[in-house]
């Protein structure tokens, strides 16, 4: 009876230590210290992130707290999470983090410096407010990560065109105020230029002396994404 007994022990310790090896060999992409996710749920997202990483080299943390810890913004926040994420794994800084604070309801897309060429600032905003925040208000939270994830994987695959910039009632209308606005002062500096006027000066070539006026403008626009810090974007629902 004995020897059955410790035979018995001997099985369960195998057992034991296969799921521990198991457990170890790969990544782990997703972080739910919540328990918000079902077992199945992770194993699915975990199993999609694993062929974008055999696919590209490129991959996706995805992390769930209740909230933002205490005295931390959420972005400094994310962005140090990121890297410990990166150096635990040793990987090479080709990722992105999703990270969600339930309680805040907030969230959080951050993006390494590799892939922000693609994964950009806008492109992170769009997916938060077109993709996560309306399953997120209904209570769906993997609907949401799950729907992120995809619209991240496939820019990460180069497979997904930019996406439309929809406007709601109140967008519209106060983008008609700001061009009806932006019209009048365009008439208002043509009149002022195109009007004979006796008070007009002349610079000594022969020009309107405006030079105060269209001097204040300068364009410096950086919308490539190209910082070597990484980059995101952060919403709420």
């Amino acid at each position: 009876m004995l020897r059955y007994r410790l035979f018995a022990y001997f099985i369960v310790l195998i057992f034991i230590f296969s799921n521990l090896i198991f457990a170890q060999s790969g990544h782990h992409w997703i972080d739910d210290q919540t328990n918000t996710l079902t077992r199945s749920q992770v194993d699915r997202l975990n199993s999609r992130i694993d062929d974008l990483l055999k696919e590209n080299g490129s991959y996706v943390f995805v992390s769930v707290f209740n909230r933002v810890p205490s005295g931390q913004r959420m972005e400094v926040f994310a962005k140090k999470l990121l890297t410990n994420k990166n150096r635990q794994a040793q990987l090479d800084n080709h990722g992105v983090l999703i990270a969600v604070f339930l309680q805040d309801r907030r969230l959080r897309i951050q993006t390494d410096a590799k892939v922000r060429g693609r994964v950009t600032d806008r492109f992170a905003a769009e997916v938060i407010e077109h993709h996560m925040a309306g399953p997120f208000q209904q209570g769906k939270y993997y609907g949401g990560i799950s729907s992120g994830l995809a619209r991240i994987s496939d820019r990460l695959r180069n497979k997904t065109p930019p996406l439309r910039r929809s406007f709601s009632s109140d967008q519209r209308r106060s983008l008609q105020y700001m061009g009806l606005i932006l019209l009048l002062l365009l008439i208002t500096i043509f009149t002022t230029i195109l009007l004979p006027s006796r008070n007009r000066t002349y610079s000594s070539q022969g020009e309107d002396d405006l030079g105060g006026f269209w001097g204040g403008f300068s364009g410096d626009s950086d919308d490539s994404g190209d910082d070597f810090d990484g980059g995101g974007a952060s919403g709420s629902w």
